[in-house]
């Protein structure tokens, strides 16, 4: 019987990093991350369900101290959402980094086979969404769906690609994350079958990266490619190779689209230093506790009048976010929650790996972290879901063997099960509802599609909550 969950568990995180890169909805407000951490709930607590009552494999190679910094900043987070302003924007925040969490705790101890089952599925899903993403660089943005980007905002250009993800940014987060496991699967030596989707995920993934223009996302690769590099002699010796690489890869690019390159070195957001100072301000007001879980967006209008003027580039944006995490999270939760995170995030980069693989991982984490200095990775899914689930994958070894169990499971082990699982229901059902009413509202403003938001419409209303907050 225990076998058989271990398999199941397997194939559960393997279908989460398959469906979570590409699963997609047209752009309307918040609902690319809504079904992107749908998934994440489906896939994510059910193997953690499974990895209580198979014995809670692999705990043992996880540091209690990297263990107590992301539970105590999970449990600060939750506890900065009682008297939020914005309710459900506290929970949908709160709920979905919970939900990353549990997914990578389900991943601890699984077998060799399992962890490259894995692997491959997130190398296949990238293959896709790169196919994807350089067929809306051939034939245009509406290739994926005409209502599929935000055409109001203007750091936008008709060249820059986001595949099933919404927005360039997030879609170059998830390239930098699966970059160099995909580059050291494609160096190992097995079969070939494996190597060469490596191979096709590399370079379709480099590709698509340089369509997106995400200069956050260009350093944050330089970050994990120089990290990955300083493990390990064979790769520095192909240093001057990436770099011949990379120079020839931006040369055709800048051919093809010009505008791509005037985008990085002149374009971009110039708002975003404004936004940066308006976060300064709101943690300013609250330096130990912060604003709150999910709260920046609401308090980022008054803070703004603070601290900018009309003159200055951004002014009267109403920024969701502050394109810089740490800053958003001092923001949010203080000082505390801040130090929580940071030492959550960079203790991954501390443990000991045993591999090359395991570096790639750390990679990838050292990656989302400078990325997270100009961006938002996480905010969004499944970025912020890679952070913590690949690490436990790849990272935390598999040294402990499971823990043999008997078909009398553990009560204690069930129950938490549930309680997990009734609690996302819960933290989900906000987000549900809002997103139904923004998915009909959109066909009905875009497409005239009347009977079909009626039908989400009144499908809406047995779920409760602050939708109607949220829409306005």
């Amino acid at each position: 019987m225990i076998p058989r969950l271990e398999r199941l568990r397997g194939l559960l995180l393997a279908a989460a990093l398959f469906v979570l890169p590409l699963v997609f909805w047209p752009w309307a407000r918040d609902a690319y991350s809504v079904v992107k951490d749908a998934g994440l709930a489906v896939y994510g607590l059910a193997a953690l369900a499974l990895w209580l009552a198979t014995g809670r494999p692999g705990l043992a190679a996880w540091p209690v101290w990297h263990r107590v910094a992301l539970g105590g900043w999970l449990a600060w987070a939750w506890l900065r959402v009682p008297g939020a302003a914005d309710l459900g924007s506290a929970l949908l925040e709160a709920g979905a980094w919970t939900l990353g969490a549990a997914a990578a705790v389900g991943a601890l101890g699984l077998p060799e086979r399992d962890r490259r089952r894995a692997l491959h599925a997130l190398l296949l899903s990238t293959v896709l969404a790169s196919v994807l993403g350089l067929a809306q660089g051939l034939f245009g943005m509406t290739f994926l769906a005409p209502y599929a980007v935000d055409q109001r905002s203007v750091t936008f250009t008709s060249e820059r690609v986001f595949s099933t993800f919404g927005n360039p940014i997030f879609f170059a987060g998830h390239l930098i994350v699966v970059i160099p496991l995909a580059l050291v699967a494609a160096l190992a030596a097995g079969p070939s079958g494996p190597r060469w989707l490596a191979r096709a995920a590399l370079g379709l993934a480099l590709a698509a990266l340089a369509l997106t223009a995400s200069r956050g996302a260009v350093l944050g690769l330089a970050a994990g490619g120089v990290y990955l590099m300083s493990a390990s002699p064979a790769l520095r010796r192909r240093t001057w190779g990436w770099a011949a690489g990379a120079a020839l890869l931006a040369a055709v690019v800048g051919l093809l689209q010009p505008g791509l390159l005037l985008h990085l070195a002149a374009r971009g957001d110039p708002g975003r230093v404004v936004m940066w100072k308006t976060a300064a301000r709101i943690w300013s007001r609250a330096p130990l506790l912060g604003a709150g879980t999910g709260q920046f967006g609401c308090r980022y209008p008054c803070a703004q009048l603070e601290v900018a003027t009309p003159t200055d580039a951004g002014y009267g944006v109403n920024a969701i976010h502050a394109h810089n995490e740490y800053m958003e999270m001092g923001a949010q939760l203080g000082w505390p929650g801040l130090v929580l995170f940071a030492v959550a995030l960079l203790g991954w980069l501390a443990l000991r790996a045993s591999s090359l693989r395991a570096r790639a991982a750390q990679a990838a984490v050292a990656a989302l972290a400078a990325q997270a200095l100009f961006s938002f990775p996480f905010h969004v899914s499944p970025t912020h879901a890679e952070a913590w689930l690949l690490p436990s994958l790849f990272l935390v070894g598999d040294e402990s063997p499971a823990v043999a169990r008997t078909a009398r499971w553990a009560v204690r082990d069930l129950v938490l099960s549930g309680l997990l699982l009734v609690a996302a229901v819960l933290c989900c059902r906000p987000l549900v509802r809002s997103s139904y009413l923004q998915w009909a509202q959109a066909y009905e403003d875009a497409r005239g599609f009347r009977p079909a938001a009626a039908y989400l419409l009144k499908a809406a209303r047995v779920l409760p909550d602050d939708a109607q907050t949220r829409l306005s």
